[in-house]
């Protein structure tokens, strides 16, 4: 999956543990209750996406866009995270012993 475009997809409860998506573009995908725990993400485009109760457990996710999405529920456990998460639903978010340095949280709630 590696700089695939999937935008406006519906990736619902799929599992993508482990998956390689270095530069994949998710824009506007749902990806409600989807797994992607341990994948290889960095640079990745998910713009506007609604990830409610996704798990990023263990994700590497440096250099990426996650503006303006829903990720309320989701579970980031452990995962290494420099990105901008601007404009984006946190509620209820797990991020316990994730990497969070350079991580932009403006307008996010």
């Amino acid at each position: 999956l590696e700089r695939a475009v999937i935008r406006d997809a519906t990736l619902d409860q799929c599992v993508m543990a482990r998956a390689r998506m270095r530069g994949a573009d998710l824009t506007g995908a749902s990806l409600k209750g989807a797994v992607l725990e341990l994948a290889d993400m960095e640079r990745c485009l998910l713009l506007r996406c609604d990830a409610s109760g996704a798990s990023f457990a263990g994700a590497r996710m440096a250099k990426c866009y996650l503006e303006g999405g829903v990720y309320s529920k989701s579970q980031w456990r452990g995962s290494g995270l420099t990105a901008s998460l601007q404009g984006a639903v946190l509620t209820s978010v797990d991020m316990h012993g994730g990497d969070l340095s350079g991580v932009d949280l403006s307008g996010s709630d």
